[in-house]
């Protein structure tokens, strides 16, 4: 494709070179640069991401024909530069046409909260699936088309992996897009021009004030979500929010469609009641206000956030026109969702599950929906990655002793901090619980899964926290390969 024609949705820019070379990919990683590249000089995010502009000389070396810029730069005559004032619109824009603009043929449903995102998407994507609407998923996942899933780097994807997913779910005969959105995928402006056209809300509580600095922020940033909310071929936008949650008015104002709310304690559209939990799951009735239906279902996970998790997807589903008992059939025939709440029974009848709660909120949540239905005790093993929010390591360590009745206090992704010093943040919030201290630590964490498992008796249910579906370790800037689930069963096979 010729440059000049990439840079047709730009209004302002500067040219120094051919604007009529050929381009066969764009990147922002200058290893992954080819022969006829246009690199793409993303800023810096001091402490999450480095300044693009610092490795131009290696993506020249490795074939890049053209660079996007912000600031002016030296490079040999050769090389066409086009600045501009925001790379990461411009970004967008170019990913969006060398892709052909296929998102505009995709309706596309975004899916933003600090807990529960990935859990809700998948629900969606299954409900739409099951009522045949051909529907693609993107996030912590992976990227799922056609039934197959793609491993990916993140929940929300950079632009030209963004646009390069949605050419390949048009490619499939997807008709519809459910995705994550997160809120520094937000703020970066990886999304910047895509229309949404369903926004939802999870929740909102304490999470990524490293990088946001106040919760203000952070709800302003996700509330770019719904301010910017498009229709898709006359069908309005419309808002999708958990009307139990401190966060719902905020984000009823910001949303530029209309709202349909669902919940389980305040009035909502769509309700939720009579909740019965057991450690087989979830029995509860559902009450569409709107359409009039009512259904009684039995969901196959635990813990009332997994209601709220489903009302979501029913409400999305209600919203592109499947009924209520479809919703039901599809979640009753739910199977395990990889890293949430995923369990197995050891052969000494312990129970183990691997989740991802990394934040407070998430964390008491699942440790009180198990604490409901225990036959024995409670162990956690459980640790906060580091370079991220301190603030959150003496909360998690509380709650973690409050709520077990042990705890084994472990690495989670160090990444380039100490993991002592992590865990002296987690301890810290343990000790403020009275009575006899209920935890240990144990540094490495395939170490501490195997003395929590070992050392556990019939009846006894242990939680992996804080990784879920991850396969790897991040220390010192390397990915080791690793996964609870596989550690978790690893050791249990040695067990007679």
């Amino acid at each position: 494709m010729k440059l000049s024609h990439l840079l047709k949705d730009l209004t302002q820019y500067t040219l120094t070179g051919n604007p009529t070379i050929e381009i066969s990919q764009i990147e922002m990683d200058s290893r992954r640069v080819k022969n006829q590249c246009m690199y793409i000089c993303v800023p810096g995010i001091e402490g999450f991401l480095a300044d693009r502009h610092d490795y131009i000389d290696q993506a020249i070396e490795n074939g890049a024909h053209a660079i996007l810029v912000e600031k002016e730069v030296d490079v040999p005559s050769h090389i066409t530069v086009v600045r501009v004032e925001d790379v990461r619109f411009a970004f967008s824009k170019i990913a969006a046409v060398f892709h052909n603009e296929a998102y505009k043929q995709l309706k596309i449903i975004g899916l933003t909260g600090t807990n529960g995102k990935t859990t809700t998407t998948f629900l969606v994507e299954k409900l739409l699936n099951d009522a045949g609407l051909k529907t693609g998923l993107m996030g912590n996942l992976g990227t799922k088309i056609n039934g197959i899933m793609y491993p990916t780097e993140l929940n929300t994807q950079e632009p030209h992996t963004l646009h390069r997913n949605f050419a390949k779910m048009v490619e499939g005969d997807m008709e519809y897009c459910v995705m994550e959105v997160s809120s520094q995928g937000i703020d970066m402006g990886r999304m910047k021009g895509v229309p949404f056209y369903r926004g939802i809300l999870t929740n909102l509580t304490h999470d990524h004030l490293d990088y946001h600095g106040t919760v203000d922020h952070y709800m302003h940033s996700k509330s770019q979500l719904f301010t910017h909310l498009e229709e898709f071929e006359g069908d309005k936008p419309l808002a999708i929010l958990n009307k139990d949650d401190d966060s719902y008015a905020y984000f009823k104002n910001a949303s530029k469609g209309e709202t349909i709310s669902y919940g389980i304690d305040q009035d909502s559209i769509v309700q939720a009641s009579e909740l019965h939990f057991n450690k087989n799951g979830i029995h509860f009735k559902v009450t569409n206000k709107r359409s009039l239906e009512e259904q009684e279902i039995h969901l196959p996970l635990v813990g009332k956030f997994n209601v709220y998790n489903a009302l979501a997807a029913i409400t999305v589903a209600y919203t592109v026109g499947v009924t209520l008992e479809e919703s039901k059939r599809s979640l009753e025939n739910l199977s395990q969702i990889p890293g949430r709440m995923e369990s197995f029974t050891t052969a000494n009848g312990v129970t183990v599950i691997v989740d991802y709660a990394h934040t407070p909120d998430a964390l008491e949540n699942v440790l009180q929906s198990l604490k409901s239905s225990l036959d024995g005790k409670l162990i956690t093993v459980v640790g906060c990655g580091g370079n991220r929010d301190e603030n959150k390591r003496p909360i998690m360590g509380k709650i973690a002793a409050e709520c077990s009745d042990y705890v084994y206090f472990t690495s989670d992704n160090p990444r380039f901090e100490q993991p002592e010093q992590i865990l002296e943040g987690m301890v810290a919030g343990a000790k403020e619980v009275k009575g006899d201290p209920n935890y240990t630590t144990i540094i490495d964490r395939k170490e501490a899964i195997r003395k929590a498992i070992l050392n556990a008796h019939k009846g006894d249910v242990i939680l992996i926290a804080g990784k879920g579906h991850e396969t790897y370790q991040e220390i010192n800037g390397v990915k080791y390969d690793f996964s609870d689930k596989e550690v978790a069963i690893s050791v249990s096979n040695t067990i007679q």
